[in-house]
């Protein structure tokens, strides 16, 4: 049966300013966003809810995004689909992303029309699988 309601993320970004920007954005276009400022928070919440779709900053406090993605991918069995959002645009860094689990990686600065529309196209990529 595919999900009700809004499309429910987990943002992962520990510069607050970025956080609201960003989330007051996807909120006005009808998305559900939860915020996480450490890989620690992230954890827990995405532990403790249902999420449609996670997007992680690599550059965290404590513990990178990278690191975050490949335990709750790989450690955990998490299955929801993570996008990377993050200043660090090497290749290296890119591929680090994609081999710790997700499956988009965009690079700061961005368009927020585009990480909505990818939103939108992962969420329903995944509703189309699951259903």
């Amino acid at each position: 049966m595919p999900p009700t309601g809004p499309t429910r993320v987990l943002l992962v970004e520990d510069d607050l300013d970025v956080a609201a920007g960003i989330g007051d954005y996807l909120a006005a276009r009808g998305l559900a966003v939860d915020f996480a400022a450490s890989a620690r928070e992230a954890r827990a919440r995405a532990s403790d809810a249902r999420y449609d779709v996670l997007v992680l900053d690599v550059n965290l406090p404590g513990r990178d995004g990278i690191a975050l993605c490949h335990e709750l991918k790989h450690d955990l069995g998490l299955a929801t689909p993570a996008i990377f959002l993050t200043a660090r645009g090497d290749l290296e860094d890119k591929l680090r992303g994609f081999a710790a689990g997700a499956i988009d990686y965009m690079v700061k600065p961005f368009e927020p029309a585009e990480l909505l529309a990818r939103i939108r196209a992962i969420a329903a990529r995944a509703d189309a699988a699951a259903g």
